[in-house]
């Protein structure tokens, strides 16, 4: 595996173990971090392991999952409103989406279609979420472990709605479109998983004060 490899699965350990110690010290939205987290390490280990040609499946069924637990993450983090209530609406809706839209396409290749819709709509939720903040008396927002979760998802998301036109790219030229996307999503990946891991460090370190 290359460096680049190592680097981002160290990331994903670093900020699984950063969010569960988070749980621990009482941030109870951290338990769904620390699930997606788990699911996404043995995904990617599957992935980088794995001599099969085809693996796209995996992330057929990883993708509705990660929607779903960073919705309810937002359900016990964000605001009550009604935006809360169509967050709610959306997680079956979009598990008919997603496993229909894989089916119709096969499960041989990466679900591109349903990762891009999916960006779009956490793009959506996050940026709501950051925007929501309000830290008590004279917090600063950016000691706020949401604060770095919401940038996290909104930087990420929006750069993967951008590769939504990556199938389109190949019929252009293959070569260049591969390239371009790995070029976008390492530095993406890695940006995810930093911020991610210094939101959990805004409650392991005591940075931000809450009722659990």
């Amino acid at each position: 595996m290359k460096i680049y490899a190592f680097v981002y699965l160290g990331l994903i350990v670093l900020s699984l173990v950063l969010a569960c110690w988070s749980y621990k010290k009482g941030y109870r939205p951290s338990l769904y971090l620390a699930i997606l987290l788990s699911l996404t390490l043995l995904t990617e280990l599957y992935v980088a392991t794995s001599k099969a040609r085809s693996f796209g499946w995996a992330y057929h069924l990883y993708n509705p999952f990660e929607y779903a637990l960073l919705c309810v993450y937002f359900l016990k983090a964000g605001p009550d409103g009604r935006f809360k209530t169509l967050i709610q609406y959306s997680i079956p809706l979009y598990f008919v989406f997603s496993l229909t839209v894989s089916f119709l396409n096969g499960f041989r290749s990466i679900p591109a279609f349903n990762i891009t819709v999916e960006n779009i709509l956490l793009l959506a939720i996050f940026s709501y979420l950051l925007f929501k903040l309000d830290p008590p008396g004279a917090g600063k927002v950016y000691a706020h472990p949401d604060f770095w979760v919401a940038v996290a998802f909104m930087i990420f998301s929006g750069g993967v709605v951008m590769l939504g036109l990556y199938p389109y790219l190949l019929t252009i030229g293959p070569q260049a479109a591969r390239k371009l996307f790995g070029m976008v999503m390492a530095p993406l990946n890695i940006w995810l998983y930093m911020c991610l891991c210094i939101g959990s460090l805004c409650v392991v370190k005591g940075r931000w004060k809450f009722i659990s």
